[in-house]
């Protein structure tokens, strides 16, 4: 049995005081936000099972499949080797400059599980603010 893909996004996850995950999910990035020191951070969760699973996570400049990506990286995850474990809780994270991205425009980040396309969402870099001005958040 393969893996399953938990949730998919960009933002922030933190691990609370009460031992649980924080997660703060950005769609609009602001230009002048750190989510990750100066890189934009995409975290993935994945259930394992007892076959290795394939995740790939990218960044496309549009929805076109023939499009090349931005950004692409490919790891190979593997199940817990402890007899009598059902399932692995794990969690990829990504970090990609922001220089890499282009204020204003829309990307899709793409998640593929050995090399099918489980989930795409939008990701947009909000537009370059001049100093003193605050940033429309709509």
């Amino acid at each position: 049995m393969q893996g399953h893909l938990v949730f998919s996004f960009v933002g922030e996850l933190r691990v609370a005081a009460s031992d649980h995950d924080d997660l703060v999910i950005h769609r609009i990035v602001s230009c002048d936000a750190r989510l990750d020191s100066r890189e934009i951070a995409i975290h993935t969760r994945w259930i394992l099972f007892d076959e290795p699973v394939s995740c790939a996570v990218g960044v496309w400049p549009g929805r076109d499949e023939d499009m090349a990506p931005v950004f692409e990286v490919t790891q190979v995850l593997e199940p817990e080797s402890t007899p009598g474990t059902l399932a692995r809780l794990c969690t990829v994270t990504v970090r990609l400059r922001r220089e890499m991205l282009t204020p204003a425009s829309l990307y899709w980040v793409k998640v593929f599980r050995d090399g099918d396309l489980v989930t795409r969402y939008p990701l947009k870099l909000a537009a370059e603010t001049r100093a003193g001005e605050r940033p429309r958040t709509h």
